[in-house]
């Protein structure tokens, strides 16, 4: 009988991998393969190596509430640009190349919040810091586009 390797060892968390994967239907993490009866702690399908990994069971969720928040809101309202140019024709004249940019960026965002939405496990999977500057940056460009477009409307 071999004596038991230390923990942290790779070769112990790869037989641990390989136990837990023998006879569960686990997908690939990047590519969705089935990895049930694998034998090295890799990918078959696209190569990449496996780690066997604790999640958290309450993730970081500001970031994304933040940016979930600010692009469903500017979507919202560009689904009332869109409902407001059909009944009522053409905008009106604006003032300069910013506000015309403010007023067709609103519609532009349904397709950005939908994705932003439906993408949101592989938000979740990003650093906390990469997390925070998205959503930063989310966040300051909804501010500008509101803060332009209430300016054009007075």
């Amino acid at each position: 009988m071999e004596p038991p390797l230390p923990p942290g060892d790779p070769q112990t968390e790869d037989q641990h991998l390989l136990a837990f994967v023998r006879d569960r239907d686990i997908n690939c993490p990047l590519c969705g393969y089935n990895l049930r009866a694998l034998t090295v702690p890799r990918c078959p399908e696209c190569g990449q190596t496996l780690k066997l990994t604790v999640g958290l069971a309450e993730p970081f969720l500001k970031a994304w509430i933040a940016c979930a928040a600010a692009t469903c809101l500017s979507a919202g309202v560009g689904f009332l640009i869109l409902y407001l140019l059909t009944k009522a024709g053409p905008a009106p004249p604006f003032r300069s190349a910013l506000e015309a940019i403010s007023f067709y960026a609103f519609p532009a965002m349904i397709p950005i919040a939908g994705l932003f939405l439906f993408y949101r496990r592989a938000f979740l999977r990003r650093s906390r810091n990469s997390q925070t500057i998205i959503a930063l940056v989310t966040l300051v460009f909804v501010a500008l586009q509101f803060g332009i477009f209430f300016s054009w409307i007075r």
